[in-house]
């Protein structure tokens, strides 16, 4: 999913609509699978822009690849 950033977008560009809450994995619709590529190394941060969601805004449930989040930090990546 290069380029893709957050999870609305990613559910988007995956067809990943409402009908899908609650949905399982796996399920018939909804499946991970593996191209054999290992993951990059992530990190995890706070979510960002939940202020609304009490306890939960401060819960490290975003994750990001540390070598992306890196090249931000130093001015390398294109927002």
């Amino acid at each position: 999913m290069e380029g893709i950033s957050g999870p609305g977008k990613v559910a988007k560009t995956l067809g990943i609509d409402r009908s899908f809450y609650g949905e399982k994995i796996p399920s018939e619709r909804l499946w991970l699978e593996s191209d054999g590529t290992p993951p990059p190394p992530w990190i995890t941060t706070p979510r960002i822009g939940i202020d609304y969601a009490e306890e939960w805004k401060d819960m490290p449930w975003r994750f990001v690849d540390k070598k992306v989040k890196e090249k931000a930090r130093k001015g390398k990546c294109k927002k």
